[in-house]
């Protein structure tokens, strides 16, 4: 009886950590996991699933993942862009039509055509573009995790002047020459909030890509690279 008893303990001891253990995995890893894989077939970045760090957000992830329409990379570029976008916000190329050399990126005195042969871009060819307006295109994002910053509205200080715009990508015409981008949000009582800061040299007929994103801690700068 003590020997039934005992292998009945351990039997029912090993049927409940089984339990658990697959409960924790459909409960909590199944949407993270799978959310990866919808992410990188879909052309979305994987980072997404951070919110996988809570089971609701893992699965609210997943969901958002598996209904979102799938991203298709730009033929001139091949950036990923939704098929809503009538062009691609990385090189200004229109969907739907072949590429030229409109759309190319390429270097002052390199051969024509000589990014679309090679089918992307070179290094170091990136962040201007050839035939397009003569600006600034700013994309101001955040950490997926730090979703709460939604309801705060990103600050676009150029050359002094304040342009209050919502998260996402935002053009402005400048003049050719050299321009000082600032750019912040009010967070609380912080109304400087991942405050930086970068110097760009804008050229005549070319669009300079300027990218600012804020990690999910308020005491930092943001980041802000020009390309």
């Amino acid at each position: 009886m003590e020997i039934g008893g005992l292998i009945a303990g351990v039997v029912g001891s090993l049927f409940g950590l089984a339990s658990f253990v697959l409960l924790f995995y459909y409960i909590w890893l199944f949407p993270v996991r799978r959310g990866i894989c919808i992410a990188k077939e879909k052309g979305f970045s994987p980072h997404w699933m951070w919110f996988g760090l809570h089971p609701l957000g893992g699965w609210i992830a997943f969901f958002a993942l598996r209904c979102a329409p799938k991203r298709e990379p730009c033929r001139a570029c091949w950036q990923s862009m939704s098929p809503r976008d009538s062009f691609c916000r990385a090189c200004g190329h229109q969907a739907g039509y072949p590429m030229s050399s409109t759309t190319a990126f390429h270097k002052v005195g390199a051969p024509e055509f000589d990014s679309l042969r090679h089918g992307r871009p070179r290094k170091g060819e990136r962040g201007m573009t050839q035939g397009s307006k003569t600006g600034v295109e700013v994309n101001v994002g955040f950490f997926p995790l730090a979703f709460f910053l939604f309801v705060c509205t990103p600050r676009i200080e150029i050359d002094g002047h304040v342009h209050e715009r919502c998260w996402g990508t935002h053009f402005f015409d400048l003049t050719p020459g050299r321009h000082t981008i600032r750019i912040y949000f009010g967070y609380f009582l912080m109304p400087h909030c991942g405050d930086n800061s970068i110097d760009v040299i804008v050229e005549e007929g070319k669009t300079r890509k300027v990218n600012y994103c804020m990690p999910p801690w308020m005491f930092v700068k943001g980041t802000l690279r020009a390309e």
